[in-house]
């Protein structure tokens, strides 16, 4: 089971992988998107940015004295199987999170056998 986890990683996740377009995603970028689904406050995003980044599915990106963030592969699948976890069931537990942290490496080994270049 991961070390640290927040219920907002997931949307947090999903939020920098629908902005990133290449450039990495500043976190009023981020903020706006949480604030459009309903999620967002400032402690929401930085608890999910901090979690997400600590577990993996988020990458910092130095941008002159600022930092901004863009998403790893391994974070959009296993965040996007916890969000979907979370919608069906309603609930985030240690053996849900568990469930789909091995489902995601499952699923990532896959998309590499699939795409080798990443």
């Amino acid at each position: 089971m991961p070390q640290a986890f927040s219920k907002y990683v997931p949307s947090v996740v999903r939020c920098v992988a629908r902005n990133y377009d290449g450039d990495p995603v500043p976190v009023t970028r981020i903020r706006s998107c949480l604030g459009a689904s309903g999620m967002g406050g400032e402690g929401e995003v930085y608890y999910g940015l901090k979690y997400g980044i600590e577990l993996g599915y988020i990458e910092v990106v130095p941008y002159g004295r600022l930092v901004r963030y863009k998403p790893t592969l391994i974070g959009v699948v296993k965040g996007a199987l916890m969000d979907a976890v979370m919608e069906a069931l309603g609930i985030m537990n240690e053996r849900v999170i568990d469930a789909a942290e091995r489902l995601g490496e499952i699923l990532y080994s896959n998309l590499l056998l699939d795409i080798p270049i990443l």
